[in-house]
């Protein structure tokens, strides 16, 4: 395993749906370095250089991707070495609670020229209410499309085949070996982001040799089988990562078990890219779908008028950020990036 990708916060019907304080777990590394700083300060870039770092030396790591840009990162975990980096600025701010024994900040702030900022600030002011409003917006479509998935889910729920929903978990369940202790993980391998919803169906199979997909269109029958296989799991005192739906954080949709090499994964109109190692329907019984199809074709509509959004989000994001770039001292970034390296992998 070299690299895996996933996602840490999103829009959801929620509004921001946020994991990043997972980060704050200290069981898979040692040390955390919190990155504070505005948009085109170089956040991105410095994580991306110690990433690329860990990468070239072989080591075990995994992306946290930012979700209205998912080549830009917001974090990333390095398992090999025992160190983590983040973006700890707004929509994801998060302090220390162990400040310089378990975590570290880096300010990068402190390398722009303040009376070129202020030079610029009705537009910076500008752009920064346009980027909200982009995101209000945005979330205002995830929330109306989420109301039409939860109908679908509703009615889909009365049409349960539970006799062989549940005999196919006990058949997934007795597979599972027992471990040491119990642990889970949560993050999210999709998200609508700009002009797409993006799904890593590349970590599922970095993580699992067999990969059981479920073809559940309605997100019923899976919510109930991931959530029983979930408990069963966490009782073996298995190690797993959980992955709910971005758009429904309260709907799981994928379960993986690393020792076990084993994934359970939902495949539907959103995200159906899943090589299977085995796969099932839904498990209802025959019911007519027609108004259930109509619903997730509006939903499907709502979906992207929300991911057209977000990339007009991106676009404004990006004329911000060259305010900052064009005030920004990035020597000295990389005398922090050279600084790191050493002190950290030599």
């Amino acid at each position: 395993m070299n690299s895996l990708n996933f996602f840490l916060g999103a829009n959801s019907d929620k509004g921001f749906v946020s994991y990043f304080n997972e980060l704050q777990d200290f069981s898979d590394f040692l040390q955390l370095f919190i990155l504070k700083g505005g948009p085109g300060s170089g956040k991105s870039s410095l994580m991306k250089k110690i990433y690329k770092h860990a990468q070239n030396l072989g080591h075990s790591v995994e992306a946290i991707n930012c979700a209205s840009d998912p080549n830009s990162l917001d974090a990333f975990i390095d398992y090999t070495q025992g160190i983590a980096m983040a973006d700890g600025t707004a929509p994801h701010s998060f302090d220390p609670f162990l400040p310089g024994v378990k975590e570290h900040i880096i300010y990068t702030g402190e390398y722009w020229d303040t009376s070129l900022l202020l030079k610029n600030k009705e537009e910076i002011y500008k752009l920064n209410e346009e980027i909200a409003d982009c995101h209000k917006s945005a979330t205002a479509y995830i929330k109306a499309a989420a109301s039409l998935i939860k109908e679908n889910m509703d009615i889909a729920r009365k049409h349960i085949n539970k006799k062989e929903l549940m005999e196919f978990g006990e058949m997934l369940a007795s597979l599972f070996a027992k471990g040491s202790s119990a642990r889970e993980k949560k993050r999210l391998l999709s998200a609508v982001t700009c002009g797409r919803v993006e799904f890593f169906e590349s970590t599922l199979s970095s993580l699992a040799d067999k990969i059981y997909v479920l073809d559940d269109p309605w997100g019923a029958s899976s919510d109930m089988l991931l959530s029983s296989l979930r408990t069963k799991a966490l009782s073996n005192n298995l190690k797993i990562i959980t992955c709910p739906c971005s758009v429904i954080p309260d709907r799981l949709e994928h379960i993986i078990i690393p020792s076990e090499k084993t994934a359970i994964s939902v495949k539907n109109s959103f995200h159906g890219t899943q090589k299977s190692f085995a796969e099932t329907g839904g498990f209802y019984h025959p019911f007519d779908e027609s108004a259930l199809k109509e619903r997730q074709q509006s939903a499907h509509s709502l979906i992207n008028k929300a991911t057209e959004c977000v990339n007009k989000a991106k676009s404004l994001h990006d004329d911000l950020e060259r305010h900052y770039v064009n005030a920004m001292d990035f020597s000295h970034l990389e005398t922090i990036a050279e600084k790191l390296k050493k002190q950290l992998y030599l």
